[in-house]
């Protein structure tokens, strides 16, 4: 991997998304609304420089920083083995600019708040996202509860986990993470509204400390 074109490269974004109130970790660009982080990342582990965009919901506890809900771009380019001239450089910078307008921009607007995403359900959802269906609806299970409709969250959290037991690439012990987590859902809509509030603040407050 060229590292010097890599670099160059991201650095060159930087002025694109300044323009649409984007801060910038690592290698990802990145904006905050209604507690769901859009983000638009830049990846290269071997010679392919390719571009990810998605939301990562803060209600959502994670240690980590994840790309499921999103979807590759289709604009990739190999730097291996050359240094890349500046026309190259600024040719394939604009076609990404290009698609990040015209889809990540539109699919953010589509899903900035847990609102918006519960417009629409599982299946319809999964259009937009490369993830498994029961990651899609563990999500609306999720947006649900922090919304405070505890009826659907129940819907949702069951059948998340009817997805879960019929998807078949999961290990045991992945399926049994999953099952944890779907139970502890389901004990926080037991629990109550005043609960549920302090679990989601306390996971919005560590979610955020990710992008610092």
């Amino acid at each position: 991997m060229n590292n010097s074109n890599f670099k160059k490269i991201l650095s060159l974004y930087n002025s694109f998304f300044k323009r649409y109130s984007f801060s910038k970790y690592s290698r990802l660009f990145f904006n905050c609304t209604n507690n769901i982080v859009k983000l638009v990342s830049f990846d290269c582990p071997s010679s392919i420089i390719y571009c990810t965009y998605c939301i990562m919901p803060l209600y959502i506890p994670s240690e980590f920083i994840y790309y499921s809900y999103g979807r590759q771009m289709k604009n990739r380019i190999n730097i291996q083995g050359k240094d890349m001239s500046d026309a190259e450089i600024a040719t394939w910078i604009e076609m990404v600019e290009d698609e990040i307008v015209e889809n990540a921009f539109m699919f953010f607007g589509e899903f900035d708040s847990p609102e918006k995403i519960l417009k629409f359900p599982t299946v319809r959802l999964k259009e937009h996202m490369c993830c498994p269906l029961d990651q899609i609806s563990l999500l609306r299970a999720y947006s649900f509860l922090y919304c405070g409709d505890f009826k659907n969250a129940m819907t949702a959290i069951a059948e998340s986990q009817n997805l879960l037991m019929s998807n078949s690439t999961y290990t045991q012990r992945v399926r049994s993470n999953k099952l944890n987590e779907l139970q502890m859902l389901a004990r926080l809509v037991s629990s109550g509204e005043d609960t549920a509030k302090a679990f989601f603040q306390q996971v919005i407050e560590t979610t955020s400390k990710l992008f610092n």
